[in-house]
């Protein structure tokens, strides 16, 4: 899948939580994971579960998006200094990235 995102690198400038869906965005771009996920940002393990992810998350605010990879049922987002892992465990929570070329929506396979 990395491959068809040529638009990559995308520098996050903003978070937003509304727990449990949280949307990165950017210039002309945007993720939102409406779903479980998982990951580790500057070191720190983290959950969609986790109390205070907004706090968490802050860390990646000035990061690059630089490569998505999927994997079986996960996708995994790699920042410059971490890496989020949506895991869909149905069609209802999707996770959506949207760039300047169009959206893709990840689900449950």
């Amino acid at each position: 899948m990395s491959a068809q995102f040529g638009e990559l690198p995308r520098r996050v400038v903003g978070i937003e939580v509304q727990d449990p869906i949280v949307t990165l965005f950017g210039e002309d771009w945007s993720l939102t994971l409406a779903c479980p996920w998982f990951g580790v940002v500057n070191g720190r393990r983290l959950t969609w579960e986790d109390e205070g992810i907004q706090d968490s998350l802050w860390d990646l605010v000035g990061a690059d998006l630089v490569m998505v990879e999927n994997r079986k049922s996960v996708t995994t987002f790699s920042f410059t200094n971490g890496e989020l892992v949506a895991a869909p465990d149905s069609d209802l929570d999707p996770w959506v990235l949207t760039l300047p070329s169009g959206m893709t929506v990840g689900r449950l396979p």
